[in-house]
């Protein structure tokens, strides 16, 4: 029903999440650092944005770090996960998680010690909706994507 991959494939930008009020203070003044995302990727259940591509820093004063923002289009809670060809290269801050209805979740992806970012490392992102008496802690999104059907799950590259 919302099995829909993207053809392109974008390349690869770091951010952190954040979902408490009191990270949020946090956060912002880290991603005012971050260039914001111009293009989006309309899906049935999540926004995705940036669309195609990550950006990290390019210069040596900037931190090399990308933000994924993901919007609920929805009127459920969509449970969500990010992975990547290179999770040796890569922290993905949250990797595993859910967003609740018509709310936003920043995704902050960044590069392990030293290691340089290539153009060649793909991100996927995984969304599916979740019934509303589901819980979301760790222990049942676990359960959840071992028992979710594989054609109600959108899959959107980076």
């Amino acid at each position: 029903m919302f099995s829909e991959s993207s053809e392109q494939a974008a390349k690869v930008n770091i951010t952190e999440p954040t979902s408490k009020a009191e990270e949020n203070e946090k956060v912002d003044s880290k991603m005012k650092a971050f260039k914001k995302p111009l293009s989006v990727f309309k899906g049935p259940l999540l926004h995705i944005s940036p669309a195609e591509e990550l950006y990290f820093g390019s210069t040596e004063s900037e931190e090399k770090k990308a933000l994924i923002v993901l919007t609920n289009v929805t009127k459920n809670i969509v449970a969500f996960k990010v992975r990547t060809t290179a999770p040796e290269k890569y922290r993905v801050k949250p990797s595993n998680s859910s967003c609740d209805p018509g709310a936003s979740v920043d995704i902050v992806v960044s590069p392990h010690g030293g290691l340089t970012v290539s153009a060649q490392d793909r991100f996927l992102i995984m969304a599916a909706e979740m019934e509303q008496s589901s819980g979301t802690g760790p222990a049942e999104l676990t359960q959840f994507w071992k028992e979710v059907p594989r054609n109600k799950v959108m899959e959107h590259s980076l």
